[in-house]
């Protein structure tokens, strides 16, 4: 540090001239026009390119207070898309659209996620304390993701629609007409699953839209799972199959909405099955 000093101290004359000469071209600036134009066109790019780094500075703090308002209002306007949904499907008890939806969105994010086992897990940031049980569906922002299975204060896990064996079963049904199926994962790809239970009279086409049932408290009706992939062949008829891609790109998740059926404790008493 001394030694910084005396270099310094060494160097004032020139301190002292490059401060004058500074004030000097200051002066010269202010009062001519044409040395205004040549250091205006001089700094003109460098200035642009000094406010495009802080603004892209600005940008990448302030990232995740945006992310937040985007997700707040993709909450609400799913909400009014699916009040719409259900209205169109006359699933409310009453003609008065005032209602409310039996639906309520939790805003959550996912902190876990795997793709490449059979039983494929999830894990968000929101537990017990949030409201979240067991039993609840999980959508994302193309779809379908998964059902909550497990829930602690503060995280919650569950297992994703890509799941082998009997790990989920979900209700599925062709929106242009109505069939209903069963969405089956084969372990194969994280993109892709196929519906089992199709009567073979049914018409299926490539891009045909596959969305919720509705049979189930977890989702309602009418949420996007995937879309058909090919046209059945023969051997699919037979077996009553149909391939489709999963509406939800799992390999890029990261906000998602936890549905909370707000009369799932009444209608279980009501279907559990009474002693004879």
């Amino acid at each position: 540090m001394k030694n910084l000093f005396l270099i310094l101290r060494k160097l004032r004359l020139l301190w002292v001239f490059l401060l004058l000469h500074g004030i000097s071209l200051v002066f010269v600036v202010r009062h001519f026009r044409y040395h205004q134009s040549v250091l205006f066109e001089t700094t003109s790019p460098l200035t642009k390119q000094w406010w495009t780094w802080i603004k892209e500075m600005e940008h990448f703090f302030f990232l995740t207070e945006e992310n937040e308002l985007l997700n707040r209002e993709l909450t609400r306007l799913r909400r009014q898309v699916l009040q719409q949904q259900i209205q169109s499907e006359s699933l409310c008890w009453s003609s008065d659209t005032s209602l409310s939806v039996p639906y309520k969105w939790l805003p959550a994010r996912l902190i876990h996620l795997t793709l490449n086992q059979s039983q494929n897990r999830f894990t968000i940031d929101r537990g017990s304390l949030q409201g979240l049980r067991a039993d609840m569906g999980v959508i994302g922002p193309g779809g379908v993701v998964g059902v909550i299975t497990q829930v602690s204060p503060h995280l919650s896990t569950g297992l994703t629609l890509m799941n082998e064996g009997q790990g989920l079963l979900l209700s599925v049904r062709l929106k242009s007409s109505g069939e209903f199926g069963n969405l089956v994962w084969d372990g194969k790809s994280s993109c892709c699953a196929r519906i089992e239970g199709l009567a073979t009279h049914v018409k299926v086409q490539p891009g045909d839209t596959v969305e919720t049932s509705g049979l189930s408290s977890i989702f309602p009706r009418g949420l996007p799972v995937g879309y058909v992939t090919k046209k059945r062949t023969d051997q699919d008829v037979e077996a009553g199959h149909a391939y489709i891609r999963f509406a939800s790109r799992f390999s890029a998740l990261d906000h998602v909405l936890v549905l909370d059926y707000t009369y799932q404790a009444e209608q279980d008493s009501l279907e559990k099955p009474t002693a004879p």
